[in-house]
C-alpha cells in the first residue's frame, strides 16, 4: 500500500482504497448470495428430519436393550436422550415390529438391525409410518391434524 507524502498522494491513496472497498463489497454480496443458495439447497425436509432422528434414537434404544439397560422413557432420559427422540425412536421400533406394547419382542441384533433398516427405507417414502405412532402431544406439527 502506498504511503501518502502530500495532499495529492493522499487523494490518490484514498481513491485506490475506495475502489478496493467497492470490489470487496461486490465479492461479499456475491458470496452471501451463493451461501444462501447452498443453505436452501441442503436444508433437510421436516419429514426426513423426523425419520433420521428416529433412526438414530431407535438404534440407540436397541443398543441399550441388547446391553441389558432399561429402555423406558425415564431410563433413556437418564442416559441423555430427549423425550422427543425417545418417542420417535420408539415409534420406529413399533413400526419395525420389534417393540410391542412396552417390551422388545426379540434379542437378535441382526433381526433388529434389519427391521430398523427396512422400516427407515419405508418411512423415507412415507413418514406417516412413524409419525402416527407418536402420541399427538409429542407429534411434529406437520403431522397433527
Amino acid at each position: 500500500m502506498l504511503k501518502p507524502t502530500g495532499d495529492h498522494d493522499f487523494a490518490l491513496v484514498s481513491e485506490q482504497l475506495a475502489l478496493t472497498v467497492d470490489d470487496l463489497t461486490v465479492k461479499v454480496a456475491k458470496l452471501q448470495g451463493e451461501n444462501h443458495y447452498l443453505r436452501r439447497a441442503n436444508r433437510v425436509q421436516p419429514h426426513l428430519r423426523l425419520v433420521l432422528r428416529a433412526e438414530v434414537a431407535a438404534n440407540l434404544i436397541a443398543l441399550w436393550h441388547l446391553a441389558g439397560y432399561r429402555v423406558g422413557r425415564k431410563a433413556c432420559r437418564g442416559h441423555g436422550m430427549t423425550n422427543d427422540s425417545w418417542f420417535a425412536g420408539r415409534a420406529l421400533l413399533m413400526a419395525a415390529r420389534v417393540w410391542v406394547g412396552d417390551v422388545f419382542v426379540t434379542t437378535d441384533p441382526a433381526l433388529i438391525e434389519q427391521r430398523i433398516r427396512t422400516t427407515v427405507e419405508r418411512a423415507k417414502r412415507e413418514p406417516s409410518v412413524i409419525a402416527y405412532r407418536i402420541p399427538i402431544s409429542k407429534r411434529p406439527k406437520s403431522f397433527v391434524t
